[in-house]
């Protein structure tokens, strides 16, 4: 099992960041992989103010693609960055794959996919969302990929750890 598990992206004002990762994996491969950002150092008031942040994650399966996410930030002519994004001060990515881990992935899909009841006002300080991941249009799945976004990094740090809780002990603690 790879699990990469690093500390938020932290860009500041100005910052020109890009980063690819390229993982190569066989079928009996287990990863956990996260990636995530922060609006940048907002206690010294840079909200958003990096110039451009490009990031890429390529994850491949017997020389085969199966994830390519790429997350591109930056102002446009008509807006910036700062506007765009308004009160959401962090985002996340993870991939849950592999048959090691398909209890925990198969939980984030039913917990995370389930519809809300018709009515139900959704928290829009903080958005999750689950998809299953395929290595074809009509496979079954192999994983998830978990997004989230939120008003805070508090938030997005209290949601990846209740959702990664069950391999602390496979990984010693809380990374």
């Amino acid at each position: 099992m790879l699990s990469i598990l690093p500390d938020p992206v932290v860009c500041f004002a100005d910052a020109n960041y890009s980063q690819t990762q390229v993982i190569e994996l066989t079928p009996s491969s287990n990863l956990v992989l996260l990636d995530w950002l922060t609006a940048g150092r907002i206690a010294l008031g840079e909200n958003w103010a990096l110039k451009k942040l490009c990031s890429s994650s390529k994850i491949y399966i017997d020389n085969v693609l199966i994830v390519n996410e790429s997350v591109t930030l930056s102002d446009t002519p008509t807006l910036t960055l700062r506007e765009s994004m308004g009160e959401y001060k962090a985002l996340a990515f993870c991939v849950i794959l592999g048959p090691e881990l398909a209890e925990l992935w198969r939980k984030v899909l039913k917990d995370l996919g389930a519809v809300q009841a018709y009515g139900s006002k959704p928290n829009p300080a903080m958005f999750k969302s689950a998809s299953p991941l395929c290595p074809t249009a009509h496979a079954e799945p192999i994983g998830c990929v978990v997004r989230i976004c939120a008003s805070s990094t508090a938030m997005v740090y209290t949601a990846l750890q209740d959702i990664l809780q069950p391999l602390f002990p496979v990984l010693g603690a809380n990374p």
